[in-house]
């Protein structure tokens, strides 16, 4: 723990250092090795150093031929023409956008999209107005991969203050930017009255030539705040989203789109769970080729369950669905392709004295590994949607938690682990 701390070794360098806040504060030197959290912090001058861990070669001023490998690898990195840098690791993070007026809600968060090159959407919700659910949704674009940004756009123009929330982005058939969101124009802001109207799903897309598109209504009744989720396929579009009818049934609807129609909606299951509320518990799809998998929570009779299931036709059809809980599952899905014939599955479950993140794997044909704790989490609503994230031969998941302060963790896993 602080190996080489304040260290100041000259121009004679050939430190090493293993340990957490390695190196912070060396100031000259060359051929530095630093292994660990914060490795390299506040490392001034001296060249071909490398530093791999958390926050490595942070505040990096140096004469070039530095290696860092990391999260927050190279931070305010500074070499100018003397470069020769190599970084592997997060950038540093930088604002997209700041204010007073955020709409700020536990399952309704904030989102980012790569829809192709450099090309990058981000959304968030902000207030409208007194109401306690008056607040839009807020979509900005930035062609540089996230150097700079647009304006603020409202994918909706009803003008009416109310709910509009739950958006999904996805690349549309014409591989422009589509969004999918929940819409209450026609609902009165007071939830605490019978009758008080039904939500909507709403859709628009976005282009360089013509913006936002004017938005069209995809179905005129659905659950009220269950997240939406969307797809592209080879040749269609696939949509999903928690449906409401007159008897209060709320299952998983798909909406099929192809370059000539969409088709009418349907359940990807009739599990037919009925309930008088919103169980705030939205599916999640995920596409490869011509392959789609959607991952969902329904509870009928009271029996609680998180069910997966295949699409060989683009989400044309599905094919029975297959359970993967342990037996007491919250929901809170996510989904994401490993293989061709291959996805990972999430969900947040109940065990005897904790609460804990699970994920399995699931092939196309039906088998299914045992479920592997992620991690244990906090009880409730603190710990959000957990998101999960391919990245090469590994799996990053995060989720929020509350300590002294709302936080982000983060944990990685080798796919190889889950087999």
């Amino acid at each position: 723990i602080n190996a080489l701390t304040a260290q100041n070794a000259g121009a004679d360098g050939y430190n090493t250092a293993v340990g957490w806040d390695v190196g912070r504060s060396i100031t000259t030197g060359v051929q530095n090795t630093l292994i660990g959290g914060l490795a390299g912090d506040a490392l001034t001058t001296g060249g071909e150093n490398v530093a791999i861990g958390y926050g490595a070669l942070g505040q990096e001023d140096g004469n070039g031929k530095n290696t860092a490998i990391g999260m927050n690898a190279l931070t305010a990195q500074n070499a100018g023409a003397e470069g020769y840098n190599t970084a592997v690791g997060w950038d540093v993070g930088k604002s997209i956008t700041s204010g007073k007026d955020f709409f700020v809600n536990w399952a309704d968060f904030p989102s980012i999209y790569h829809f192709g090159s450099n090309s990058i959407a981000a959304h968030w919700l902000e207030r409208s107005g007194s109401g306690t659910y008056d607040y839009d949704v807020k979509v900005v674009t930035s062609n540089n991969r996230g150097k700079t940004w647009s304006s603020p756009q409202t994918p909706h123009n009803d003008g009416k203050l109310g709910e509009h929330g739950f958006l999904s982005f996805y690349n549309d058939i014409y591989n422009d930017l589509g969004m999918i969101w929940l819409d209450g124009r026609n609902m009165s802001s007071d939830h605490s009255s019978h009758g008080y109207g039904s939500m909507s799903l709403y859709q628009t897309t976005f282009n360089s030539k013509d913006g936002l598109i004017p938005e069209t209504k995809l179905d005129g009744r659905v659950c009220e705040c269950c997240p939406t989720s969307a797809v592209r396929t080879k040749n269609s579009l696939v949509l999903a989203y928690r449906n409401r009818s007159e008897s209060e049934i709320r299952d998983i609807y798909i909406i099929h789109c192809t370059k000539e129609k969409c088709d009418e909606p349907y359940p990807v299951n009739n599990d037919n769970w009925k309930i008088a509320g919103c169980p705030v518990n939205g599916p999640m799809l995920a596409s490869s080729e011509e392959n789609v998998a959607i991952v969902w929570y329904t509870a009928p009779n009271n029996e609680p369950m998180v069910n997966i299931a295949f699409s060989n036709d683009e989400g044309a059809s599905f094919d029975s669905p297959i359970r993967l809980d342990l037996s007491k599952p919250i929901g809170r899905v996510d989904l994401t392709w490993i293989s061709p014939s291959e996805v990972i599955a999430s969900w947040i479950e109940s065990a005897e004295k904790t609460t804990n993140i699970l994920a399995t794997i699931i092939s196309k044909n039906g088998n299914v590994s045992p479920a592997r704790i992620i991690s244990e989490i906090q009880p409730g609503r603190v710990s959000g949607y957990p998101q999960m994230e391919k990245v090469n031969d590994q799996v990053m998941f995060a989720w929020t938690e509350l300590e002294k302060e709302s936080i982000i963790k983060t944990k990685w896993f080798a796919i190889s682990s889950f087999r």
